[in-house]
């Protein structure tokens, strides 16, 4: 007997699976993407130079600085399956500061601030909506 496609039953079946399990081999194939864009600060919004950015603990080379303006971006692939990777932000004379950040096609804008170390704060890092990005002024994509 055919289906509406034509095709018999049990080879209809058989033809979706085999789509099916060649579309997962593709999917888990690919790597994952994460992005950060940000500034890294100090409480008094003062740009902090030079802070060390670490996205992800899988590769020990992912990591960038934060330039003259305090901004930096970051980008690189992932595992498949993660969900989120750590992002973490290090400079001398201040503590350090850690989230996690999504990953796959979303961009993740943040405002770092970072506490002296001999103070009582703690550093911080603020996920930015689209709605609140205008607060990572100086580091527009276009400079």
């Amino acid at each position: 007997m055919l289906d509406s496609t034509g095709m018999h039953g049990p080879a209809h079946r058989r033809a979706l699976q085999f789509i099916l399990v060649a579309l997962s081999l593709v999917i888990s194939g690919c790597d994952g993407f994460v992005y950060v864009r940000g500034v890294v600060r100090n409480p008094h919004g003062e740009p902090v130079a030079g802070a060390k950015i670490h996205v992800t603990n899988m590769v020990q080379y992912w990591y960038t600085e934060s330039d003259a303006n305090g901004c930096f971006n970051a980008s690189g692939t992932t595992a498949p399956t993660h969900s989120s990777e750590p992002l973490r932000v290090v400079a001398p004379g201040y503590k350090n500061a850690s989230a996690k950040v999504r990953t796959a096609a979303t961009r993740n804008h943040v405002i770092v601030t970072l506490a002296p170390s001999d103070s009582q704060g703690a550093s911080r890092i603020q996920l930015l909506t689209p709605q609140n990005e205008k607060d990572l002024q100086p580091c527009n994509p276009s400079r």
